[in-house]
């Protein structure tokens, strides 16, 4: 069985750009991750069936880099103690912004189901041979086709173009502009930004999949590009299996959705893209998640995480966002009300015990009605709109009856949605 097999079921799948491997989440992981998580969760509420994997990005020079710059020796043993501690602190920053996910799967963990997927379904796509390629003579580092890199980036030395043996994949521009056209793009401006990049490149040529890292995998003896290998994790685990498979991301539209198309199948692609707006600070520019002084300032450990969710979610999440830490309180003081307000409602008191029916009055499905296309709109603002309409009524209506079980476990479950459980 596959690592998928127990949470298929015709569920939607849906994607994340792989994390990378790092000591602590940023501000702006949180966010993202947090819009994962109440689509999941939403798609579940509203009795659909939907299945969130993490994936990991731990092959690499990035993991190396941050072993270096905490003047750890890259040995094996060392990477493997890093990683484990990344996993430990990662796991538990999770857990404190209430987001889960139904497994977990590790870019650097793959190298037997890769060489059955590439000596197998991906046997005519992914080639071996000798074509022209940019490499550096000195060093062996491999910039794929690109003529206009001259000098390599990492030892200074002159790159040159020669025939060699290589592992490669041929991209077509035409075949991957029909694949988008039979993608649904939320917003469509994502269509459109993606057909821009694919116009500015030629319509054929060979995508080197070799690159010399000491940090990934190999295959036939060629060590692989580590964003090969993370792009691969979806036909790892068997997105074919699927018939909805929606990508949810922010500003990766280049770097993941057109390699998506490069390297996978078309089986095993998205049938949804979602690029969602980021996380930009004072100055507009996206935070970092080196900017890890910003994800334990005080200004936000003074508001609760469950508030801080809430306050991500209701906003319009396809526009970009200037997260302003300092005034974060302030900002927040209306949600901590509509919080407190819920609570209230959801008291027992204002539950009729003696009521065993479970039915919805249609004035109270009325206001619940658009709350469904709102998450397939890939609003949780205006998703938010319902919540905050219902509490209301809710309030109103207890101040002289009762609510019974599905009334309240209604607003309950809403409540978790937004401000976490």
């Amino acid at each position: 069985p596959t690592i998928s097999d127990m949470y298929k079921n015709d569920s939607e799948l849906i994607i994340m750009a792989p994390l990378q491997i790092k000591p602590h989440l940023s501000i702006g992981n949180i966010y993202d991750l947090t819009i994962l998580d109440f689509y999941s969760k939403a798609l579940r509420f509203l009795g659909k069936k939907a299945t969130l994997p993490f994936l990991w990005n731990i092959n690499g020079n990035p993991l190396i880099k941050q072993m270096e710059r905490m003047e750890l020796e890259t040995t094996s043993k060392n990477r493997d103690r890093f990683i484990a501690s990344c996993f430990a602190t990662i796991e538990g920053e999770l857990r404190d912004y209430y987001l889960d996910f139904d497994f977990f799967i590790r870019d650097d963990q793959v190298s037997n189901q890769l060489k059955d997927l590439m000596d197998r379904s991906y046997k005519q796509k992914i080639k071996i041979g000798k074509v022209i390629i940019n490499h550096c003579g000195q060093c062996g580092n491999v910039f794929g086709a690109d003529p206009g890199i001259i000098i390599c980036k990492y030892c200074g030395s002159k790159t040159k173009l020669a025939k060699r043996l290589t592992i490669y994949t041929k991209v077509n521009g035409s075949n991957i502009n029909k694949r988008i056209n039979t993608i649904k793009f939320i917003p469509d401006s994502a269509k459109l930004k993606l057909k821009n990049f694919i116009s500015t490149l030629p319509n054929n040529y060979n995508l080197i999949i070799e690159k010399y890292r000491k940090n990934t995998l190999q295959y036939n003896g060629f060590t692989l590009d580590p964003r090969f290998v993370a792009i691969m994790l979806p036909a790892i685990i068997n997105v074919s299996d699927y018939d909805k498979k929606t990508w949810i991301h922010g500003d990766v539209i280049k770097k993941f959705d057109y390699y998506s198309l490069c390297y996978l199948n078309s089986h095993d692609g998205p049938t949804t893209i979602i690029s969602h707006g980021i996380l930009l600070d004072k100055s507009r520019k996206k935070l970092r998640w080196q900017n890890l002084d910003l994800h334990k300032s005080f200004s936000i450990e003074k508001v609760h995480n469950k508030i801080l969710r809430a306050y991500f979610l209701n906003y319009n999440v396809m526009k970009d966002r200037v997260f302003d830490a300092e005034n974060l309180p302030k900002n927040v003081a209306g949600l901590l009300k509509i919080y407190v307000k819920i609570g209230r409602v959801l008291d027992k008191r204002n539950l009729d015990e003696s009521r065993s029916d479970w039915i919805i009055h249609p004035e109270r499905i009325k206001i619940l009605q658009p709350f469904d296309r709102h998450v397939q709109d890939f609003r949780p603002d205006l998703a938010f709109n319902v919540l905050t309409e219902y509490t209301d009524w809710a309030w109103k209506y207890t101040k002289s009856n009762k609510l019974n079980f599905k009334e309240q476990d209604i607003l309950r479950q809403m409540k978790n949605l937004f401000f976490g459980k």
